[in-house]
């Protein structure tokens, strides 16, 4: 089995606009994941991984992280 998130692992950078996840303030909520409509977010390790290849950078997912986490 792949380590969790390892398909979602691709580079993020602010450049592309793919949201990057602060793992320091990732709580692992999940919510997320489940305001992204692209399905680009998974949970692994207790975190969230963004995939950039699935990503549209919509930004649905940033107003639903209560810790900010997403940036």
């Amino acid at each position: 089995m792949a380590a969790p998130g390892a398909r979602f692992r691709a580079a993020a950078t602010s450049e592309t606009g793919v949201p990057i996840v602060d793992m320091a303030k990732c709580i692992g909520c999940g919510q997320c994941a489940n305001a992204c409509p692209h399905r680009a977010i998974e949970m692994g390790d207790g975190k969230a991984w963004v995939s950039s290849a699935l990503c549209r950078r919509c930004g649905m997912c940033l107003p639903g992280c209560p810790t900010g986490a997403l940036s």
